[in-house]
């Protein structure tokens, strides 16, 4: 049988960045200003996949996509 890949702990910035959807840019930024945590392993900067989760639960939800007339 074939064994599911092990769940990843943490992200490069690249992959973190696809995982939410977004631009590495933008997560860089995210780290720059303290809304996403990040860990250095040598020269790499890894997001832990908490601390993608945190991010994600701190944003407000998305507002209503009716049209009013």
């Amino acid at each position: 049988m074939y064994s599911a890949e092990p769940k990843r702990l943490a992200y490069s910035v690249d992959d973190a960045a696809k995982r939410i959807g977004c631009g590495r840019t933008t997560v860089f930024g995210l780290i720059r200003t303290g809304r996403l945590a990040a860990v250095k392993l040598g020269g790499r900067t890894l997001v832990t996949e908490s601390a993608l989760s945190t991010l994600l639960a701190s944003l407000p939800p998305a507002e209503s996509c009716k049209k009013t007339d």
